[in-house]
């Protein structure tokens, strides 16, 4: 595959419906209209389970390309001198949301799925992931152009 960078997924999902692409990644919620309408065809999920969007679809991990995870994730985020009481109390009353049946059916139906971590399991979740990408890049030997 030859990388071909695009100033968003806008413009690369629009080549990719009109064959100027023949392949990219994007997020499930960006592309599973065009799935389920049968305008793209899903080759695999980059998460370590199946999507309950697209079920059928395998994961990267289970087409061979093993331990492969990569997935998108959102985040609330406050300023660094927030009291952590009221950090606390805003993760809870997010989470009470987030974890309703009306939010879970909307994220659902995009594909996605509503977080659920508590404010120092977040925290620990974002370090880890700097952690992970940060080797990624080593690894690579990722270069600023």
């Amino acid at each position: 595959m030859v990388h071909v960078p695009y100033k968003g997924a806008a413009p690369a999902l629009n080549d990719l419906l009109g064959g100027t692409i023949p392949v990219m990644f994007d997020s499930i919620t960006g592309v599973v209209q065009h799935v389920k309408a049968g305008k793209l065809r899903a080759l695999g999920v980059t998460s370590l389970k199946r999507s309950t969007a697209v079920p059928d679809v395998p994961t990267l991990d289970e087409a061979g390309v093993k331990g492969f995870e990569a997935s998108s994730w959102f985040g609330l985020y406050g300023p660094g001198h927030m009291r952590p009481e009221l950090a606390n109390k805003i993760n809870a009353d997010v989470r009470d949301v987030l974890n309703t049946p009306k939010m879970k059916s909307l994220y659902a139906e995009q594909g996605a799925e509503p977080g659920s971590m508590t404010q120092p399991e977040f925290s620990a979740f974002v370090s880890a992931e700097i952690d992970k990408w940060s080797r990624v890049i080593s690894t690579a030997n990722v270069k600023l152009d």
